[in-house]
């Protein structure tokens, strides 16, 4: 149903003049830094696979839930993980079962959206900003697929011009591709860019971590409020190898080591798919710098002004003063 106003701007004006002053005393007390980036990672473990949120600055595992319901004769891990725009988090199964799920990150459930009614051994995932669902599988040469996120059914798309080993894959800014690489037969494994329209592929850069490599991975950009910051996940061949998280600039394709991934229970080791979000979803953070501030108050203004159903926070259908004072109380509860 779409909203409609209640009460005219001029009607309201009084108690918005009331809730402007209250709301810049809260935002001047809060002085809130923005959030951190969340980052969602699921392990290679047949058997006995486990969800992760990893701290973006450190690599250090803050939670860790048990990955449950996917596989047909037990727990299987995902070979693709990616948030869409409604911050579902989505995953792909590998050739044993693929399968499309949805993850509840909080328990580590997954419940089945559909097949992927096509083989894809690993490979690495995407959600374009138009919705699109890319995914990657290895071949000679290798090709994207795109998901239904109805039905979870995949349909063949672009060959890629090499043969590649992508275990990552993420979306630019600009429309474009980044792939994690690990193909290292014919040079070091490498972030590829990857036009989605041609299958048109180029080395942005060689990966700075140490060879040989395992042959999983993960990778994720994200869009935050000073612009894309990449981060990918891989593992040393060599018995033992711990995961390393790393930081990249995805135009650029320069690379820091944020550390080895680990945590109470130790280190973890291959990764087969990461996902992230500029910060955790916050009622109070209308404008998307991932902060709670005085400027969203004049976002919910502008909104309200010109009758845009956004405006309708409480979703009562009705676009009215209610409506500022529910973002009262999510605006001092913060981000």
């Amino acid at each position: 149903m779409t909203a409609h106003r209640r009460y005219e701007w001029k009607d309201a004006s009084k108690v918005l003049g009331s809730l402007g002053g209250t709301l810049a005393c809260v935002a001047a007390a809060m002085g809130q830094e923005a959030q951190q980036p969340v980052l969602i990672a699921t392990d290679a473990t047949f058997g006995s696979p486990m969800v992760y949120r990893i701290d973006a600055s450190t690599a250090r595992v803050i939670e860790a839930k048990p990955l449950t319901g996917t596989g047909t004769i037990g727990p299987t891990p995902l070979g693709g993980l990616a948030f869409d725009g409604q911050g579902r988090l989505i995953g792909f199964t590998p050739s044993t079962d693929n399968t499309v799920y949805e993850i509840d990150r909080a328990t580590g459930q997954a419940t089945r959206i559909g097949p992927l009614r096509l083989s894809a051994r690993e490979g690495g995932m995407t959600i374009a900003e138009d919705g699109t669902i890319f995914a990657a599988r290895t071949g000679s040469p290798a090709r994207l697929f795109t998901i239904d996120p109805r039905t979870g059914s995949g349909s063949t798309a672009t060959r890629l011009d090499i043969t590649t080993d992508l275990s990552g894959l993420a979306t630019r800014d600009d429309g474009m591709l980044i792939g994690l690489d690990l193909r290292e037969t014919d040079g070091p494994a490498a972030l590829r860019e990857i036009d989605p329209d041609t299958g048109a592929t180029r080395v942005l850069a060689a990966i700075a971590a140490a060879a040989p490599l395992d042959d999983v991975g993960g990778m994720t950009i994200i869009d935050g409020p000073e612009g894309p910051v990449g981060y990918f996940v891989v593992t040393g061949d060599a018995s033992g190898s711990a995961a390393e998280l790393w930081r990249f600039d995805p135009y650029a394709g320069d690379q820091v080591l944020v550390g080895e991934i680990s945590g109470a229970d130790g280190t973890v080791a291959a990764v087969t798919g990461l996902a992230g979000l500029p910060c955790e979803q916050c009622q109070a953070d209308l404008d998307g710098d991932c902060r709670a501030t005085f400027f969203d108050f004049l976002h919910l203004s502008n909104w309200f002004d010109a009758g845009d159903a956004r405006a309708d926070l409480n979703g009562d259908g009705s676009i009215d003063v209610v409506d500022f004072l529910f973002f009262l109380g999510v605006f001092e509860a913060g981000c």
